[in-house]
């Protein structure tokens, strides 16, 4: 399975990856190397700025291509972070992205059975701190 498989495969078929999606999960293309054998490697995880219009899958991108670098045999799994932390503003972007992130980590598993890491993230991801939330009287005691 390369990146591409991956991607389509935790979007539910959608459409393929947009080439910055491929870049940051698969690094850059080089000038001779064909498409496939790129989207099977892993890339150098580095700080990235992502200039992108809403909408385009920066949540995807970056989800995805964390997850992708965790568990590709090509990455070494030490070279990317344990864990992934996003700090959004608004309770309903934190909603939104668990809600995601949750079904692409489902539907990645149904399609790549045996990974232990895997399952394990599947079953206790995506863990949710919220604050700004105000108790009712009774509920502070």
């Amino acid at each position: 399975m390369n990146f591409d498989d991956f991607f389509k495969a935790a979007r539910n078929s959608s459409p393929p990856p947009f080439d910055y999606q491929c870049r940051l999960a698969c690094g850059d293309q080089s000038p001779n190397q064909e498409r496939g054998d790129w989207l099977a490697q892993g890339a150098v995880c580095e700080s990235k700025l992502i200039n992108v219009p809403t909408g385009l899958g920066k949540t995807a991108a970056v989800v995805l291509a964390w997850l992708w670098n965790r568990l590709a045999p090509a990455t070494p799994r030490h070279a990317w972070p344990r864990r992934l932390v996003y700090c959004l503003p608004l309770r309903t972007l934190v909603e939104q992205t668990q809600a995601n992130v949750a079904a692409w980590l489902a539907r990645i598993a149904d399609e790549c059975p045996g990974k232990a890491e895997l399952n394990w993230l599947r079953e206790r991801s995506p863990v949710i701190l919220m604050g700004g939330e105000e108790l009712e009287p009774a509920q502070r005691d």
